[in-house]
């Protein structure tokens, strides 16, 4: 007697095969250039999400996001939970918006693509760069191809790197105070925050310190 199929024709249009189980990774970083809306978390999840429409056969595992990482590190929650679940073969596909969501340190970019992606045969696409390793054909191309994507990203990163330090230095040399905290005895002003006003509250221990110290009082002392 022939078996009995788990599902009726029916059923069975309704099933989908997933061929690919992808890990889907979002970077935002406030501190190298990318607070333009278009690498915005929320329009990076809808670019993957468009394109996972348009691409039945992948199936999401799950998504990775580090909100606020700067890609010159390697060191994130998201980006380290990816690698966790890569070790134990959870998905064999990664999806990111482009290259430089992955990293902006060409030779650690380098070094995920070749010993942790392509050692484990696992697919990467980077929707914006137009790449799939699905549909290599010439192995020598593809790599000169990511290492000169992954030099300029991490060229960007330096360049932005170069600028905001310009532009502290231009502020500090106005006489503008560019510290995240002002320090103890003083306050940010209300109308500018580059600008430091006495903060009276503590004035009396400020007079304090300095007498204790012209009566030739330690660091440790006074404190």
């Amino acid at each position: 007697m022939p078996r009995q199929s788990k599902y009726n024709k029916e059923e069975k249009d309704n099933v989908k095969s997933y061929q690919y189980k992808a890990a889907i990774y979002i970077r935002l970083s406030v501190e190298d250039g990318d607070k333009e809306e278009s690498n915005s978390i929320t329009n990076q999840r809808m670019l993957l999400n468009q394109f996972l429409k348009d691409n039945s056969d992948i199936e999401v595992y799950d998504y990775y996001t580090d909100d606020g990482f700067s890609g010159t590190t390697f060191n994130r929650p998201g980006f380290e939970k990816l690698l966790e679940d890569l070790y134990e073969k959870k998905f064999n596909t990664v999806i990111v918006k482009d290259l430089s969501r992955i990293g902006r340190d060409y030779i650690e970019v380098g070094r995920f693509l070749k010993y942790y992606l392509r050692k484990r045969k696992i697919r990467l696409i980077s929707i914006a760069d137009v790449y799939d390793t699905k549909n290599d054909t010439d192995i020598f191309q593809t790599q000169m191809y990511i290492q000169m994507k992954s030099i300029i990203n991490d060229e960007y990163s330096r360049d932005i790197s170069v600028k905001v330090r310009s532009q502290l230095y231009a502020s500090m040399r106005k006489g503008n105070y560019v510290g995240a905290f002002a320090p103890y005895g003083y306050k940010k002003s209300c109308k500018d925050k580059n600008k430091l006003i006495p903060d009276k509250e503590v004035t009396d221990t400020i007079n304090d310190i300095f007498y204790l110290r012209s009566q030739g009082y330690s660091l440790k002392k006074i404190a």
